[in-house]
């Protein structure tokens, strides 16, 4: 009995059905023999985080550290599971052990990653973050686009449950293009369908992207366009192979007329999704893993030639894109780009990421930005946009949400600075005159010079604007002139005091944060309308 369920749990493992996999696995560990017991618990813990839950993953690949199991890669998922619930100093003692036996340049790129996060700053000072419950609920939402008097979200919560078609992978119905709005004289929103143009039941709509004027919408849709025969070998064990492609609609007399594929769609080859437009209308940004690119999921971009033609795409370069995914792109009312990814260097899970001017990833602008804490954590963070009221809006699932993925709202509360030191101790003798000392200042994007006053302790402060300035030269307070090459990067986005600097040794100051502790997690069985699929790759 135990082995039927472990085939079968295996069966819809490999085919993408993590909620039935997930289902058969934690039937056959009540039915658990000694034998099977690492097979079934990686099972379960695949099919956890699979479907993005890496709290419920982390008791099930504890399981498997165990010394009769001699799976080495068990080792490595549980230490990436354990940065990806922020517990950065127990993933990097598990990754020491690991490398002992087994090293690799993976390894070496995920310890130097976790060190990293432990250092990053976690300042509650500069923005206000709060759940957005009035919309969320126990599934997933995400996107929250302004539209007329509403919003357009994403989600694959139940709306009317005899008309719902269930995702396997998740277990939750299907995503949808949905429309909230204000109830009159009320906090709350409600909540309807889009056009059933937009949505249709046996497939995913969304991540959505929305023109300047209001009158085209593009967004993902998933399409079957093949089967393959499993290694179970079975006639009835055909499955479907679905992948994410293009489309647009548009807006005539108040209706959404029936959607149009892109022009490059390719869905017999490889996945295109997660369109973004820029603020002109003329950029369109998505997601692809179509041959020839880093890795992973990359952004690609199109430029609007006429109407609704665009120009062949262009891989957005070595700057953007990464070995890993980059999904989910977006962009400011400025024309900056948002987007995230899964790689290395970030906090954990999927982690939000900002490039001003990304056509000119040569100069000084085409700079990636890794936001700080309240919007990456340890947790999937994802989809930031800007609302109304300099208001931002993104997705996470992490800890103390309503459901799977959530929407926050983040608000600036605080007045960001940068503030850096011009550190004379090795230039300064203490017999020398005290003369004022000033710094040569090159705003990089504006081109902009102007000489900047130093306090008595050798600092000055910036109010954060958005740009790339660069220290021309400085005067130390003997009056002689120091000549210096290097450019500070400042942005809306970093907590107070994140960037310091102290010239000439140029070393970076950062407080560092500690670890959380970690919680007991309940391995009890979470099935149906558990689990979660970000429209990555279905």
């Amino acid at each position: 009995m135990t082995q039927s369920l472990v085939r079968e749990a295996t069966f819809h493992l490999n085919a993408a059905e993590y909620s039935l996999s997930l289902e058969k696995g934690l039937l056959a560990f009540e039915k658990d023999s000694a034998r099977s017991r690492f097979e079934i618990a990686r099972i379960v813990a695949l099919s956890y985080e699979k479907m993005g839950m890496n709290q419920e993953a982390l008791p099930w690949y504890e399981k498997l550290i165990h010394p009769k199991n001699k799976n080495l890669e068990d080792q490595y998922r549980y230490a990436v599971c354990l940065k990806n619930n922020g517990f950065y100093l127990k993933s990097i003692r598990v990754l020491k052990k690991y490398q002992l036996q087994k090293g690799s340049k993976p390894v070496d790129d995920l310890l130097q990653s976790c060190r990293k996060a432990i250092t990053q700053v976690h300042d509650s000072t500069v923005w206000r973050i709060s759940n957005l419950k009035q919309i969320n609920t126990a599934a997933s939402e995400f996107g929250f686009i302004a539209f007329d008097q509403g919003y357009l979200i994403t989600s694959d919560r139940e709306i009317d449950s005899a008309e719902m078609i269930y995702y396997k992978w998740t277990g939750l119905p299907y995503q949808k293009i949905l429309y909230a709005r204000s109830e009159s004289g009320t906090d709350s929103l409600i909540v309807d369908t889009m056009s059933a143009n937009l949505n249709r039941s046996y497939a995913h709509s969304g991540a959505i992207a929305l023109s300047p004027s209001g009158d085209t919408l593009f967004f993902t849709a998933t399409d079957p366009v093949g089967k393959r025969v499993p290694k179970v070998n079975k006639k009835e064990d055909q499955l479907i192979i679905i992948r994410n492609a293009l489309y647009y609609s548009v807006r005539d007399s108040g209706h959404w007329k029936m959607p149009k594929p892109f022009l490059y769609n390719a869905k017999s080859q490889y996945h295109m999704m997660h369109p973004a437009i820029d603020p002109k209308g003329q950029l369109l940004v998505f997601a692809s893993d179509k041959p020839g690119g880093f890795g992973g999921m990359d952004l690609y971009y199109s430029i609007k030639e006429r109407d609704s033609f665009w120009s062949p795409p262009c891989n957005l370069g070595a700057v953007v894109n990464s070995t890993a995914d980059e999904i989910f792109p977006s962009f400011d009312s400025s024309g900056r780009l948002r987007f995230s990814s899964n790689r290395m260097d970030g906090r954990g899970g999927l982690d939000i990421y900002e490039m001003e001017n990304i056509l000119k990833t040569d100069t000084a602008d085409g700079i990636l930005v890794h936001l700080p804490y309240p919007f990456n954590s340890a947790a999937d963070d994802f989809y930031l946009i800007d609302g109304k009221e300099g208001k931002k809006y993104f997705s996470s699932n992490r800890p103390g949400g309503q459901g799977l993925d959530d929407i926050y709202e983040v608000e600036q509360k605080g007045k960001a600075v940068v503030k850096l030191f011009f550190d004379f101790k090795d230039s300064v003798q203490k017999d020398e005159p005290q003369v004022q000392s000033f710094v040569g200042m090159r705003d990089l994007r504006t081109q902009q010079e102007w000489i900047q006053v130093l306090g008595a302790d050798g600092s000055f402060v910036l109010p954060v604007s958005e740009n790339t300035l660069q220290l021309v030269n400085y005067f130390a307070k003997n009056g002689k002139k120091y000549s210096v090459n290097d450019t500070i990067q400042y942005h809306p986005s970093y907590p107070k005091y994140g960037a310091i600097k102290k010239y000439p040794q140029a070393t970076v100051s950062l407080d560092d944060e500690d670890e959380p502790e970690q919680k007991k997690m309940d391995t009890k069985p979470m099935l149906k309308g558990k689990g979660k699929k970000k429209n990555t790759k279905k």
